[in-house]
C-alpha cells in the first residue's frame, strides 16, 4: 500500500507535525509532551490526528483523545475517541465508536486493534460491516481483517443480511473484492422463498450462487431436498444436488431418493436421472417404483410425475413393470405405456 513499508524492523520516533500548543512538566508528566489543537503526527508512513495527545518520546508511545484519525496511505482510515499507539509495535487501540475504513467496505466496532506489521485489524466486543459496492451487510461477536488479502475471518455468532436473506453461521471467511462468503461449520441461508443449510461451502453474494458440501438441504413450505453437495443459483431458481439425494414432497406424501437430482423452483419440477427411487406414502401401505429417470412437476395442487424406461413398483400385494409410467395426483390415476404388465398374489 501506498506511503507503508512493509517489513520494517527498526524503531523510528513517532514525529510531531503541528499542534497549536504543546505543554512539557517533567514533574507531573515525566518525559511526556502534551499536545493540544490540531494534532498532527505521523510514523513510517502513518499520518495521526486528533484534538490533544500525550506523546511519550523515550518510549516511542502516544495516547490520543477526541476525534482521532489513522490515515495509512489514504488505503486505510481508523477513526476513534481514544487510541493508544505502540511505534515500536506499530500496534494501534483504538476505542469509541471506532470505524475502520478501506475501499471496499467500512468496519464499525467499539474497540478495534491494528497491528500494522501484520495489516490485520481485530476486534470481540461485536462488530458491524457494511459493503460499499452492494447492500450487505455483516455482523458477528469477534472478527479479523485481512487488509493485504481484502478478507475478513468472522467467529462467534455471523450473520450476512441484505434485503433479500440472511446468512447465520459460526465461522465465515468473507472477501471484500468478490463478495464471496466461506463457511466452515453449520450455515443457515434464510429467505421469503426457501432455507438453505449446510456445515460447509461457500456463496457469491454478488452473482447470487453458493456450494454447499458435508451435507446440505434446500426446503420451502411445500418439499425439502437432501444431498451431501449442493449447487444452487438463486437467480434461476435451480438447485443441482449430488449423492444421497432424497427429496420429500410433504403436501402430497412423495418421497424421491437418487444418485443426482436437478430442482427448478421457478417451473416448480424436478429430475432424478440417476438411480432414483420413488416412494407414493398412503394410509395403510406404500408405492415402491424403480426406473432410469423420474421427473415430476406441477404446483401442490395439480403435482404430476412421469418415470421412464424400465420402470418397476410394487405394494404389498401387486407388482408391475412398463416403460414409461405417469401419475397424477388430482385424480390418482397411474398410467402405463409400451409393454406394461401388472399382477397379484391373487
Amino acid at each position: 500500500m501506498a506511503g507503508f513499508v512493509f517489513g520494517q524492523k527498526k524503531s523510528t520516533k513517532v514525529e510531531i507535525v503541528h499542534a497549536d500548543k504543546a505543554i512539557f512538566n517533567k514533574a507531573k508528566y515525566g518525559d511526556a509532551q502534551n499536545l493540544y489543537g490540531d494534532v498532527q503526527l505521523k510514523h513510517q508512513g502513518i499520518l495521526m490526528n486528533c484534538d490533544s495527545a500525550r506523546l511519550y518520546q523515550v518510549d516511542n508511545k502516544l495516547v490520543a483523545y477526541g476525534d482521532i484519525v489513522f490515515n495509512q496511505g489514504d488505503t486505510i482510515f481508523l477513526y476513534g475517541k481514544y487510541a493508544e499507539y505502540n511505534g515500536n509495535t506499530r500496534r494501534a487501540d483504538v476505542t469509541g465508536d471506532v470505524k475502520l475504513i478501506d475501499q471496499d467496505v467500512t468496519l464499525e466496532s467499539p474497540t478495534i486493534t491494528f497491528f500494522r506489521d501484520e495489516q490485520v485489524g481485530v476486534y470481540n466486543q461485536g462488530g458491524r460491516i457494511v459493503s460499499k459496492e452492494n447492500d450487505n451487510v455483516l455482523t458477528s461477536k469477534v472478527g479479523h481483517y485481512q487488509a493485504n488479502w481484502k478478507q475478513f475471518v468472522f467467529t462467534d455468532s455471523v450473520e450476512l443480511y441484505n434485503a433479500d436473506y440472511r446468512i447465520l453461521t459460526d465461522t465465515m471467511h468473507y472477501k471484500t473484492e468478490t463478495e464471496e462468503a466461506f463457511f466452515f461449520g453449520p450455515t443457515q441461508i434464510v429467505s421469503d422463498s426457501n432455507l438453505l443449510e449446510a456445515n460447509a461451502g461457500w456463496y457469491d453474494t454478488n452473482r447470487d450462487i453458493a456450494s454447499f458440501s458435508n451435507g446440505a438441504k434446500i426446503s420451502n413450505n411445500e418439499n425439502s431436498l437432501d444431498a451431501d453437495s449442493l449447487f444452487y443459483d438463486r437467480n434461476k431458481g435451480l438447485g443441482k444436488a449430488f449423492g444421497h439425494v432424497f427429496l420429500a414432497d410433504t403436501v402430497n406424501d412423495w418421497l424421491l431418493f437418487g444418485d443426482y437430482a436437478e430442482m427448478h423452483e421457478l417451473k416448480d419440477s424436478a429430475i432424478f436421472p440417476i438411480n432414483p427411487m420413488m416412494v407414493f406414502l398412503m394410509d395403510e401401505d406404500s408405492l415402491f417404483m424403480r426406473s432410469d429417470t423420474v421427473v415430476f412437476y406441477g404446483d401442490s395442487a395439480n403435482r404430476k410425475m412421469e418415470a421412464f424406461h424400465e420402470v418397476r413398483f410394487y405394494m404389498a400385494d401387486f407388482q408391475g413393470v412398463a416403460d414409461s409410467v405417469s401419475y397424477n395426483q388430482q385424480d390418482s390415476i397411474l398410467k402405463m405405456r409400451s409393454g406394461p404388465v401388472m399382477w397379484s398374489d391373487q
